[in-house]
């Protein structure tokens, strides 16, 4: 998934670290403000864009989570979410809302 959401924002991918986005994004917010200003987003606080200690809760597990979606398909809970194509698609959405760039 990494490369497609790097892909989407032309960025190269990174190699992986061991780093907290919560620490990373704490000294970005003027960073963001002349991105905002460069690319004429809508005025947002790069704050407001994301719970970076979530991400880090997320991202940051170590441990495999194993589980099974039997007993939701066998109650009626069929349907799924390709997790892929909805995040391309929210970002896409975002973009055209200039919100990012």
């Amino acid at each position: 998934m990494w490369p497609e959401i790097a892909k989407f924002f032309q960025l190269a991918l990174g190699i992986p670290r061991n780093l907290t986005l919560a620490e990373v994004m704490s000294d970005k917010p003027l960073i963001w403000k002349k991105i905002v200003e460069r690319k004429n987003l809508k005025s947002n606080s790069v704050g407001s864009l994301a719970q970076w200690s979530f991400g880090d809760f997320i991202f940051g597990q170590e441990w495999d989570l194993l589980m099974s979606t039997t007993k939701l398909a066998e109650t009626g809970f069929t349907e799924v979410v390709d997790t892929r194509a909805m995040l391309l698609d929210y970002f896409q959405q975002y973009r055209a809302a200039k919100i990012i760039p």
